[in-house]
């Protein structure tokens, strides 16, 4: 092959080479090819495979293992329309989670059948006991339910994008400079080898999540544990004898007492400070409809003394 018709040495096309210049043309005859078997007519073309190509100017060639060539001439290239790809799909999935959390919200605040039979003091208990929220369990598998819900969304988006045939648009689309998939085929495999990538980074996230959720319950119950030593210790009279309590009691004293001390006194300066964010955390450890009542009527809640503020709490 002469190497002024735009190829190189090896019969590949140079850099400067257009899209039409390397379309696969018919075979050189024996004179052209100046003595070259007919087994060599289409050097650098790599058989049918040759009218695929990229825009930088390189050909969609196979190996020498009979695998696909990489359609990009740099990895930047190639991580660069990854990462374009990822963010348009984490989009996309924040649209969905966030009309997901609308209708959720909505649906969860609806009418409720037999409302009105339950009186005011079951509706006050079961607010205090939903206070204390659900398992770190059932919430983390609630919300990894939610999370591949979205993928499936996501799955769902992309074949409708396919049947639509808007990868081979895609393909048609030039950038300066940056070599980009060829056809739609390709454009698709890389968008599915992305949502593969989120799947399994979703897939890790969840498992650190449960360990620190397991963590989370196992210190949660130990705190349980100590508050219940502590008040059989204040029925014995023994509650301030710190040198003989074990260490994880001994620290749990020292940081429950802070808490309270600076913790709670800051937190119930907001009924004059903050009040509208002092009556939502009222409202969410189970205060009821008495603390909405209290700020309709513009009085402040416990605000005569510090007892009256700490019964609150």
């Amino acid at each position: 092959v002469e190497e002024g018709e735009g190829h190189d040495a090896h019969g590949e096309p140079s850099r400067g080479a257009s899209r039409e210049g390397i379309a696969h043309s018919e075979a050189p005859s024996g004179s052209e090819v100046g003595g070259h078997g007919q087994g060599d007519e289409d050097v650098g073309h790599g058989g049918e495979g040759g009218e695929e190509h990229n825009k930088g100017g390189e050909e969609h060639r196979e190996n020498a293992h009979g695998e696909e060539h990489q359609w990009w001439k740099y990895k930047w290239e190639r991580d660069y329309v990854e990462v374009v790809t990822e963010i348009v799909m984490v989009l996309g999935a924040m649209v969905f989670e966030h009309v997901y959390h609308i209708l959720h919200h909505m649906a969860q605040h609806g009418s409720k059948f037999g409302a009105s039979m339950v009186s005011e003091e079951a509706k006050a208990a079961q607010n205090f006991a939903n206070a204390f929220g659900d398992s770190l369990f059932l919430v983390l598998l609630n919300r990894a339910g939610g999370e591949f819900m979205c993928l499936g969304f996501l799955a769902f988006t992309v074949w409708l994008l396919e049947q639509f045939e808007l990868f081979e648009t895609l393909a048609r689309i030039e950038i300066d400079g940056v070599s980009t998939p060829a056809n739609g085929h390709v454009y698709l495999e890389l968008v599915e080898n992305v949502h593969i990538q989120l799947f399994l980074g979703m897939v890790l996230y969840f498992i650190i999540a449960w360990i620190v959720a397991k963590n989370s319950i196992d210190r949660n119950m130990l705190s349980e544990q100590l508050r219940m030593d502590w008040i059989e210790q204040l029925k014995a009279g023994t509650a301030k004898n710190l040198h003989t309590d074990p260490p994880a009691l001994r620290k749990f004293k020292r940081w429950r007492v802070h808490f309270q001390e600076q913790g709670v006194k800051e937190v119930l300066a907001w009924q004059e400070s903050r009040p509208e964010l002092f009556l939502k955390i009222c409202r969410d450890m189970g205060g009821g409809s008495g603390f909405d009542a209290a700020a309709a009527s513009g009085n402040a809640v416990g605000k005569e003394n510090s007892k009256g503020r700490a019964s609150v709490i």
